[in-house]
């Protein structure tokens, strides 16, 4: 298992965030990973089931209660955005794949899929809250 993993999981148990363990630890932080990337509860907990039967509800608490351990993520201000686009071919399908890049390091912070046809080549933005000069 990675070790920021592994460090998440001894956090919670040090600072005794859930109460009760009768389910496994791992699987009540994977839970709450799941439904804090945006998939609803509903669904994370039809996938959970695989490893333990959990209801949508106590998925909700679970996440409520591991809030506190897992900071958000910080916007980092960009100076300037290039996005491409590529166009793949599978089988009959063509497929775009966008790629947003920071200019400045290099950095794929953004990549997307989409079904259809040539909207553009390349773009070179500026970032929202950067000043075009």
């Amino acid at each position: 298992m990675s070790v920021v993993w592994e460090l998440l999981v001894e956090e919670v148990k040090a600072r005794r965030i859930f109460k009760r363990n009768k389910k496994d630890v791992k699987l009540k932080i994977l839970a709450a990973i799941l439904y804090y990337l945006g998939i609803s509860l509903r669904k994370t907990s039809n996938f959970m089931t695989i490893f333990q039967r959990m209801s949508h509800e106590a998925e909700r608490t679970y996440y409520r209660r591991l809030k506190t351990a897992i900071q958000p993520p910080q916007k980092k201000k960009r100076r300037l955005i290039a996005i491409d686009e590529t166009k793949l071919k599978i089988e009959e399908l063509q497929v775009f794949v966008w790629v947003a890049v920071d200019v400045d390091t290099r950095e794929v912070f953004n990549c997307s899929t989409l079904p259809g046809e040539e909207q553009s080549g390349r773009l070179l933005v500026p970032a929202p809250d950067s000043q075009v000069l």
